[in-house]
Parts: structure tokens; sequence; C-alpha cells
């Protein structure tokens, strides 16, 4: 039933009209508003015939009008009973588990199976029934209440335990990176399952209670059909067309040029961009000194961002960069200019002293090589800072990630295997490769191999001599493969390029491990009987001495087993040979200090972490440039720059 809409006006004409909501005739001022979402005006109406039969009455949204309706609900008689208060409202927290909605289904389905046929004894099974369907939703919540609070403790603990494990990896435990990641994952989850019942009632209540849309509103604000067209097309020549039946076959032949257009260079586009500030920098009245002033800082500057994270260009673009460079700064000529007359002026001053400070008789100009490879040899340097706990202020956590790579690599890497990476250029049909090892740096990693080959633009890092390295219980845990600090027999090599076979031995990787080694092997060396010299050994004598060796030094030190082994490093005699070829590359200072940690109480226990050793090693490397000696610790882009270049 409609309600009247009041018209002060007429009042005095509604004298048979009253408000249920009161009881009284609505003309004497008194009338209360019936919802607070209804205007001022909106009033429930009822007649005086009616009023006692009125059991409810509100305004409530129309649909799919957009009109606020006034409904009431009349009784059959005007005696009948107001209806009574009902059940107690019944909490849904299970229906965001389906496990538990099947179980309420089963059993109502069950219920109902069992359910009267005679419509009299139906009506009297169904109150009981309501009150069972009440009792069971009521116990189906407040499982479904116990799982939500188990979700949210698991996934406090899980985000705990992710927190703990992120807080391990930027303390400078790379092992603990899968860890952090599988803990992060499982954080994850659990705040997956724990906001599913959440986001659920969200989207049912979005539903009852969101925008509803309007056939009458679309219909009034939808746009002609006409606007709906496309007007016009223009065709890659210019002209226009609005033939609809031609508009599809230029659509098609506009996305085929796109796909099948060819691929561009961004490198050229950057060269072509630098190329463009050097030729409005040669119109300028500059003088030599202002024009290289200038390249560096208007036209160069621009493609070092891309140059340091992307690559130099290629080698004719780059080579193209410099002569334009050089002929802008010596002899004023723009690209244009030097493209069609490159001998259009006299060379004055040669290419390589450009880039010397103006001290030195150069023009300042920026080396853009080597200024590249030393922004890379200064991003390297802080990698090696970050990876080692105690030398920055804090870890970064590209850092460690770039320590796990490289230990994916090989299992004896460390940080210090940064300084001693070899890079091979190309050759034939062989691509430039990066190794760390002797294992290539993988291509699908480009940031790997940028750090991997950094070091190489410089030379050789140098030990400082002051403060003096001591020997001590650090001498244990100091890296074996990879250090600056054993060079190899050829100049700018480590000492796992002479020494292959055994840096592939897992858990043979630091100076202790090869004290210990080698000690056993010559202990059981002196348990053997003496072979005179000249003759083989009894092959009885060396199964024995083979097994013993398998025993004590492989499944004993080293905890392998010997099928990890490459076959010439299982028999004794063959890993003899290596071990005491090893031996002497040692210094004989740190074996010793190895050796006394080694038989000391408590043994690799009581030797400084290889963290700590790797940290003290870096604060003895750097280079020397004339007389000044650059701290690898304190490397910055213009001494890398600078070192790159050689001497001056």
């Amino acid at each position: 039933m409609t309600g009247i809409r009041e018209n002060r006006a007429d009042l005095g004409g509604c004298r048979t009209l009253f408000g249920p909501n009161r009881q009284f005739p609505v003309g004497n001022g008194r009338v209360a508003h019936p919802s607070p979402r209804a205007s001022r005006l909106d009033r429930i109406l009822i007649s005086t015939a009616t009023l006692p039969s009125v059991l409810s009455w509100a305004i409530v949204a129309g649909h799919p009008a957009d009109h606020r309706l006034v409904c009431a609900s009349l009784a059959a008689t005007p005696a009948a009973s107001t209806p009574g208060p009902g059940l107690r409202r019944v909490r849904l927290h299970f229906l965001d588990f389906a496990d538990l909605r099947e179980r309420l289904r089963a059993w109502i389905e069950t219920a109902v199976a069992a359910a009267p046929a005679d419509p009299s004894a139906l009506l009297d099974w169904w109150p009981a029934f309501k009150r069972s369907v009440s009792i069971s939703a009521c116990r189906l919540s407040q499982i479904a209440r116990g799982r939500h609070v188990d979700a949210a403790a698991a996934e406090k603990a899980a985000n705990l335990a992710a927190d703990e494990a992120f807080a391990a990896v930027e303390e400078g435990d790379a092992a603990a990176l899968p860890r952090a990641a599988r803990a992060r994952s499982a954080a994850a989850a659990a705040a997956v399952k724990a906001t599913v019942g959440a986001a659920r009632r969200t989207r049912h209540a979005w539903l009852r209670t969101g925008e509803r849309p309007s056939p009458v509103i679309t219909r009034q604000v939808r746009p002609p059909a006409a606007c709906r067209l496309i007007p016009a097309l223009r065709r890659p020549d210019g002209t226009s067309t609005a033939d609809p039946s031609k508009m599809p076959g230029i659509m098609m032949a506009f996305w085929q040029r796109v796909c099948t257009a060819a691929a561009t260079d961004p490198a050229a586009r950057r060269v072509a961009a630098v190329e463009d500030t050097l030729g409005r920098v040669a119109r300028l009245p500059l003088s030599t000194f202002g024009r290289a002033f200038a390249a560096s800082g208007y036209a160069l500057s621009r493609s070092l961002y891309h140059a340091e994270f992307a690559g130099l260009p290629t080698g004719p673009q780059l080579n193209r960069l410099r002569q334009t460079t050089t002929a802008l700064v010596d002899r004023a000529l723009s690209p244009a200019a030097y493209t069609a007359n490159p001998h259009a002026r006299l060379v004055g001053v040669g290419a390589a002293c450009m880039p010397a400070p103006p001290a030195l008789g150069g023009f300042g100009l920026l080396p853009l090589v080597e200024h590249v490879r030393g922004r890379h040899a200064a991003l390297a340097a802080r990698c090696l800072t970050g990876a080692c706990p105690g030398l920055g202020s804090f870890q970064p956590p590209w850092a460690l990630v770039a320590l796990a790579l490289l230990r994916h690599i090989h299992h004896a890497a460390t940080p210090l295997c940064l300084l001693t990476a070899r890079v091979l250029p190309a050759q034939g049909a062989r691509r430039a490769s990066v190794l760390v090892l002797g294992r290539p740096v993988p291509s699908t990693c480009p940031a790997l191999i940028q750090l991997a080959s950094a070091f190489s633009a410089l030379p050789p890092p140098l030990i400082l001599p002051s403060p003096a390295l001591e020997p001590g219980p650090w001498c244990f845990n100091m890296p074996l493969w990879g250090n600056p600090f054993l060079p190899g027999a050829t100049a700018g090599q480590s000492l796992e390029a002479d020494f292959a076979d055994l840096a592939g031995i897992r858990g043979f990787n630091t100076v202790g491990m090869a004290v210990r080694c080698c000690a056993a092997m010559t202990a059981l060396l002196l348990t053997a009987p003496i072979t005179p010299p000249g003759q083989p050994v009894n092959p009885a004598v060396a199964r024995q001495l083979t097994q013993a060796y398998h025993a004590t030094v492989l499944r004993g030190i080293l905890q392998i087993e010997p099928a990890a082994l490459p076959p010439a490093l299982r028999s004794f005699p063959m890993a003899l040979a290596r071990f005491i070829a090893l031996h002497p590359r040692m210094p004989p200072a740190w074996c010793a200090a190895a050796g006394v940690v080694a038989n000391a109480p408590g043994g690799a226990a009581a030797a400084p972490a290889a963290p700590v050793v790797w940290s003290l090693l870096l604060r003895h490397l750097g280079w020397r440039l004339g007389t000044t000696v650059i701290p690898l610790l304190t490397l910055t882009v213009k001494q890398a720059t600078t070192d790159a270049r050689g001497p001056t």
C-alpha cells in the first residue's frame, strides 16, 4: 500500500487521514518524521478505517526505479495480533567456509526429508525446525569463529617469522635468504587465508547496498547511436574515410605495421640525442675549454644513466660518439659538419689528451668509457662493503643477493672473488664471458655480469703495507680461492686457476681446511711401508691408503663422498700429489697460524667467522695512483675513472 504525499495547502481537507506514528490528525502540525531519509514533505497517512489493521509501515527504496516508496503492512482483520519478537538473530560466520556450508545444507536436506506431509502437522513441525536450524547455524558459526581466530594467530606468527628471517638477512646472513623468501610467502598465504571471510562479506555488502542501475536513468544518459560510431579513420597517405566497410581493413593494416615493424635500437636514439646537443653547443661562441665542459655536462651526461645500467653503445656507435665529441672540442665542428667533411679543419690536440685535467694540459673532457667503468667499479666496491659485516653502516639487501648468486655459480665464492674475476673477450664464434672462479656467469643475469667484470677495467689490487696484516686465528677461515692475497702463477689470476680440480671440491675452500687435509695426508703417508726410490707403490698398500684417505680426509674432514670428486682425486697417490703442490703456494706463517687453530681446543669454532675475515682482508686492499694510495673501501667514481685511464 502506498502512501499519500502531503500538501500543506490542503491540510484542511485531510482531517480523515491519520499518521500511524502518532495516531492523531495531521492538520494540527505535530506530525513526526517517519524516516530520516525521507523528505520533510513526505508523510505516511492512513485512513481512519484502515488504521486499526496496520501492523508496520516504512519508507523503502524502490526497485528498479530510484524513488522512495511508502509501504504499510495490514492485518487480515483489525483483531489480529501483532507478530511476536521472533527468533534470535543467527550469526552467519559459517558462510565463509565451504565445508561448514555443506554440513548445514546436508543437515537441512535430512531434516526436510523427514517433514510431515499433512499441512496441519507441517505447521506444528515448522517452529521446532526453525529453532533447530538456528541452533545448528550457531554451532557452525562458533566453529567458524574459532577458525577465524586461529587464522589471525597464524597470520601474526607468520609475520613475526618473516620479520625475524629478514632481520637475519639484514645482519649479513646470506644463507637466510631462502628461509626469508619462504617466510614471506607463508605470511602472504596466511594473510590471504585470514581475510577470505572479510573480503567475501565486503563483496556481499556492496551487492546489497551498492549502486543499483536504473533502466530509466540509463536510457536518459546513454548517448545517441551516432556518437558510438567511429566518425572517420586516417589512412597512411593522409586521406581519411568515413565508410564503415573500409575501416576494418585500415585498422588491420595499422596493427600489421605495428607488429611487423623493424626493431629499433635504443642506443642509436640516445646517440642521436647526444649529437643533437653537440650540434647546439657548436653554435655557441665558446672557447675550447668551454666546449669541453659543455660537451661533458650537457651532451655526454644524457647517456650516462643508460650507459651505467644498460651498457655502453655498440662499437661503431661508440666510435662515432668519440669522433664527433673530439671534433667539437678541438675544431668546433658540429656532428653534421663533421659528417659532411671530417677534415674541414686541422687537428690541434689529440683525442687522448682531451680527458686530462687542465692542470695537466688537457681540456677536462669527460672520458665516457672510463667514467662508466669507474661507476661500475664504485658500485662493485659498494657491493663488497655491503656483503661484509662491519664495513658499512648497514648491509643493503641487493649486496647479499649478489653474494647468494655468486655462491650459486660456485660453492666457494666470496665477495673477494669479484676482484679476481676474469673477462674473456669474444673470439670467433665464442661470445665474451666473465669467469668467477673459473665458471662463467650466466648471460641471463646482466647485473651480475656487470658486477663481476667491474674491477677488470682497473689494475689488479695491491696489498696495502699499512697497517700490517699480522698472522693470527683469522688465517684459518681465509678464502683459498678467488683471493688476491693468494695469486696464481699467471699475473692477474688467483690460485684456483692453477688448482681447478681442488677448487671444485665442496668444503675445501679455506686455508685452514687445506692445512688440515695436508696434515692428514702426510700422516697417512707415514703409516705406509717405505717404498724404495724408483719403485712403484705396492697395489695393496695403495688400496689401503686410498681407503684410509676416503675415511679420514673425505668423510672425516671434508664430509663428502668419494663419488663427488673427479676420478683423478679419488685415489690417494694422485690426491697426495695435488695437496703437496698446493701447500707451498700458501704463506708459511699463515699455514702455521691456521695449524695452531686446528690443534687448539674447539678447533675451527675458535677461529673468527668467515665474513669477519673477509672484512679484515678488504681493509688491506687498494690501488696506488702515482703517490696516492686509494683504499678499496673508499673508492670513488672519480678515482676509479682516473685509475681506469691509467697514468697521465
